[in-house]
């Protein structure tokens, strides 16, 4: 890559101490004026960190960790200069990423097995399932369980869109909100790609219909009205039991709200209430 200035090193997050009275050791990388800092696997307390950043450290367990603070500088050094267009994102993804035993970085089922995973443990199980949703879908439409980047042209991403708004057997057709979904999530994997040089840049296939490229179809936002005559029916409606009440009470005051989120009315406190003093 093309030499860029930036500087590393290494301080204490005093912010908060854990239970030993040690502080989390942080790579501090600055780049353009701009610091960033990436966590490690070390703890120290203030005289021990003084002691091992320190010119010469006479302890030989300082010694030891010294040694293991250059590996890790070494490793953010060989980051950088294999990224080939820097930036904090790109540099994070490297520097967070565990070492992969098996697979190929260039297949991207193998990188959806690995987004996924990383998914459900930081407990986004939410967007988890929406990427095992598109991976299994765009198997499906491959017929493999190998599909190199570099396959996933313009036109390869139209036969896909064209075959998931298709239906088949025993099978209802896709709408395009499903499509948008799928392909947002190939997209974010395909750039990840492009931006940690696995992939070259003139390859990648999104973007708009005037360049040529594929341009992700917009999300249906159907909007359905409820007739006056039903709403009313909802208003006068005598709840069974104390639980119909609650949904039928937690329905009308969303609809005087103007359609307010039903989870922001969830989240609602005494204190939202203009004069409320509880």
């Amino acid at each position: 890559m093309a030499d860029i200035q930036y500087s590393i090193a290494f301080v204490l997050d005093k912010r908060r101490a854990k239970a030993d009275k040690t502080y989390p050791v942080k790579l501090r990388l600055t780049w353009q004026r701009v610091p960033r800092f990436y966590g490690t696997v070390f703890s120290l307390t203030e005289k021990d960190f003084e002691a091992i950043t320190g010119a010469k450290p006479r302890k030989d367990e300082h010694k030891k960790i010294k040694k293991k603070l250059k590996a890790v500088e070494k490793k953010a050094e060989d980051i950088i200069e294999d990224l080939p267009d820097f930036s904090f994102s790109a540099f994070a993804d490297k520097w967070y990423s565990k070492p992969v035993k098996s697979g190929d970085p260039g297949d991207i089922f193998f990188q959806f097995e690995q987004t996924i995973k990383d998914m459900e443990r930081q407990n986004r199980i939410g967007n988890a399932i929406a990427y095992r949703c598109a991976m299994n879908s765009l198997k499906e439409f491959a017929g493999t369980d190998k599909l190199p980047f570099n396959k996933i042209t313009v036109q390869y991403l139209k036969d896909y869109e064209a075959d998931m708004l298709t239906a088949k057997k025993e099978k209802k057709a896709n709408n395009l909100t499903t499509v948008g979904i799928y392909l947002r999530c190939v997209r974010a994997l395909y750039k990840s790609a492009v931006d940690t040089g696995i992939v070259r840049p003139e390859l990648y296939p999104f973007g708009s219909i005037e360049k040529k490229k594929y341009c992700i179809p917009a999300p249906q936002n159907i909007k359905k009205s409820i007739p006056l005559q039903e709403i009313k029916k909802i208003f006068d409606y005598q709840p069974a039991t104390e639980a119909e009440s609650m949904y039928r009470d937690l329905w009308i005051f969303s609809y005087l709200c103007n359609g307010a989120n039903m989870k922001d009315v969830c989240l609602l406190k005494f204190r939202n209430i203009d004069g409320a003093t509880v």
